[in-house]
């Protein structure tokens, strides 16, 4: 006897978004990743469509972070005191964007400045093709 899944019909869809451009885009990243379109929650494929794979994206750190997972400190060592050389290894590993976590505080405790998130973004740019998120400190100053 055939099991009937139930299924909703879910009237809204999730905005289709595009990360990173290819030079013949006029971007400077190896590929583009696609996220959303969906018409139904992640993994129920079979209710509605759904156009986009998921994704993985690997968040990185402009420092080394405190407070970290022995387990990832291990694992990442010292990639992780560079933006750039993290990223590197984020791309190493088979990821398909990077995800770039400006700090509010340097790793003296003294504020962030702009110049040092333009420095930690263009180092991750130059390392690393794939698309890139920048989440910033989440402060106006």
């Amino acid at each position: 006897m055939p099991i009937e899944i139930p299924t909703e019909n879910w009237p809204g869809e999730v905005v289709e978004v595009t990360l990173g451009a290819t030079a013949d885009m006029g971007g400077t990243r190896s590929k583009v990743v696609k996220v959303g379109g969906a018409k139904t929650l992640p993994f129920l494929q079979y209710e509605a469509k759904t156009p986009n794979l998921p994704v993985i994206a690997l968040e990185i750190k402009d420092s080394k972070p405190d407070g970290w997972s022995p387990i990832l400190l291990e694992e990442f060592g010292d990639v992780m005191n560079d933006p750039g050389t993290w990223a590197k290894a984020a791309e190493d590993m088979g990821v398909d964007l990077i995800q770039l976590s400006l700090s509010l505080k340097d790793e003296d405790g003294n504020p962030n400045t702009a110049d040092k998130a333009v420095a930690a973004t263009m180092a991750v740019l130059e390392n690393s093709s794939l698309p890139l998120i920048v989440f910033g400190t989440g402060q106006t100053e």
